[in-house]
Parts: C-alpha cells; structure tokens; sequence
C-alpha cells in the first residue's frame, strides 16, 4: 500500500540477489500467477493493500491449490490478525519496523525449502 516501501523493498531484495516482479494490484499478481506467466519461488505481499487484502490474497492463492511460500508484511501490531492469517496458511508475518534482515532471513529459510528458487525469482504485491 506504500509506494516508496515498496521501491525500497524491492532494491533490496534485487541487490541480494533475488529477481522480483512487483505488481501494484492483487488481481494481475494473482492472475499471471495462475495462467503460469510466473512462477514465483517466494512471494512477498502487504497486508493492506490498494485493491484488496493480503488475507483476500493468501485466500485466493491457497483456495486455487497454490503453495507458493507467502511473507505477509504489515504495520499493524494486532496478533490476532496475525493469528489468523498465519493459520490460513501465511508462512510467516512480518511488521514492516522490522530490521530488513529479519524479511531477508525469512526469505532465505523459506527458499531452501525448494532448490529451484534462483530461477523462479519473488512476486512482491505491495
């Protein structure tokens, strides 16, 4: 939902390594997920977003049969949310506040549990 958040995250990422395609709407991320146009290894989203939510996402993505690891970034300090958005099936939630490291290991872990991530890249919807 944050613009220059976004911009930064995705330099950062770039600069570690990472391919990432950014999509500013839930609804193309999702859409070029599912017709096979990428096939992200990790994807990254915000929880507030313009066009929907990262529930809304996670629900789509988890109610199609994808798998994708998913980090859930957000400014929010409700656990609740938390709670349940991580027993919907997010790998991990983050608060944006958070040193960038703690994203970068989340994204490192999370990618070696699938070996083929370096061609696959990350999707970040934020």
């Amino acid at each position: 939902d944050d613009e220059q958040f976004a911009e930064i995250l995705e330099r950062v990422l770039e600069r570690r390594g990472y391919n990432v395609r950014r999509f500013a709407d839930v609804e193309f991320a999702f859409e070029a997920i599912t017709l096979g146009e990428i096939t992200p290894s990790l994807i990254v989203s915000d929880v507030h977003l313009p066009s929907a939510n990262g529930g809304d996402f996670l629900r789509m993505l988890r109610d199609s049969g994808n798998r994708t690891p998913l980090i859930l970034l957000t400014s929010d300090e409700d656990e609740l949310l938390e709670a349940e958005l991580v027993s919907r099936g997010a790998d991990a939630f983050l608060r944006k506040q958070e040193d960038v490291r703690v994203l970068l290991a989340w994204c490192k872990n999370l990618l070696m549990r699938d070996d083929t991530f370096l061609a696959r890249g990350i999707v970040d919807a934020a």
